[in-house]
């Protein structure tokens, strides 16, 4: 299997999201890890909008909080799993973005998934 260069996938995502993405749109950032995504999303958006951020692990949502500063305002910091976004997203969503370390299915590097709603 070919390896990933997540340098050139991690901008090219980026400059997507850029393009569909508008402020005060809703959009979900599926696995918040250490918040880098989530702070990109929250600039987009704008104070009117809204991102929702999930992760499994509280030490991921905690560095998000660090990172993200006064635009925590706009973001919910979820303490779940993304399966589970019925639960607490009801708003149209404009984007999704999710990370996945493929080291988790036996490659190494990351991929990055972009869904546009």
């Amino acid at each position: 299997m070919a390896e990933i260069n997540v340098h050139r996938i991690l901008p090219m995502a980026k400059r997507f999201l850029a393009k569909v993405v508008a402020p005060g749109d809703v959009v979900i950032d599926a696995t918040a890890g250490n918040g880098n995504e989530t702070y990109y999303l929250a600039g987009l958006v704008g104070e009117q909008g809204k991102v929702y951020a999930f992760d499994i692990q509280q030490q991921a949502l905690t560095a998000t909080a660090q990172k993200l500063g006064a635009r925590q305002i706009q973001v919910a910091l979820i303490h779940d799993g993304h399966q589970n976004v019925h639960q607490y997203v009801q708003e149209v969503v404009a984007a999704a973005t999710f990370n996945i370390e493929t080291k988790t299915l036996g490659t190494r590097g990351l991929a990055r998934s972009v869904f546009v709603g």
